[in-house]
């Protein structure tokens, strides 16, 4: 019996950090697939792609915030950025702002 529950809870830890690793793989990508779309659309004049955001990360709410230099995705209490190509920011009052905030189920031009 002390076998078959020690089977159990590693069968669960197992289980668990498998579903981690996959949050992280998700949310790894989608920052870095935003990040490669800023570095296109910067290195191209006139260029511009769409960014479509997903609804959630395996369920879980996240926000993604742009700033100067990098992109940074939070969610599930963890952190994960990607690097670009440092960017001005200016809002359309052209005004220079620090960080824009991407929102799950939005597109972005």
């Amino acid at each position: 019996m002390i076998i078959s529950i020690s089977v159990f809870g590693f069968i669960s830890s197992d289980l668990e950090n498998q579903k981690i690793v996959e949050e992280n793989i998700h949310g790894r990508i989608l920052v870095d697939d935003i990040a490669n779309t800023i570095n296109q659309v910067n290195s191209n004049i006139g260029h511009f792609q769409e960014i479509e955001i997903p609804n959630n990360i395996s369920g879980k709410y996240f926000v993604i915030n742009i700033k100067q230099n990098e992109v940074i995705l939070s969610f599930g209490g963890k952190k994960t950025e990607s690097t670009i190509f440092s960017i001005q920011m200016i809002s359309i009052e052209e005004n220079h702002i620090a960080d824009i905030k991407l929102y799950p189920s939005e597109k972005y031009i």
